[in-house]
């Protein structure tokens, strides 16, 4: 398994500059602005991410394509403890199928 360095807290993003951000899994920021939010993917993060599943940009709002972002470092995601982690990938994983079917049917043929 990788193993991911930390990376340093994002300075900027496109909904705003942070103004709270946390680091859940190494090179993995959750960030809140006062408009909006999502996740925040280090460089060799976003690398790691599957193709189908793979932003052009670091960027994965809060909305919508989060769950990209859980559902491709899903085996990390639930093994942190975080009560209802598990429904939250399976949440995730029904988002990317409804909300991203075509990036779906790549990634599960």
């Amino acid at each position: 398994m990788t193993r991911f360095q930390p990376s340093p807290r994002p300075a900027t993003t496109p909904w705003d500059i942070p103004d709270r951000a946390e680091q859940v899994l190494p090179g993995i920021w959750r960030v809140w602005t006062p408009s909006h939010g999502g996740y925040v993917l280090s460089d060799e993060r976003q690398a790691a991410m599957p193709d189908a599943l793979r932003r052009d940009d670091p960027f994965y709002e809060e909305d919508v394509d989060y769950a990209l972002v859980l559902y491709g470092f899903a085996d990390e995601f639930r093994r942190l403890p975080i009560p209802g982690i598990a429904l939250q990938v399976e949440n995730a994983r029904r988002s990317v199928r409804c909300w991203h079917p075509d990036r779906w049917k790549v990634l599960t043929g």
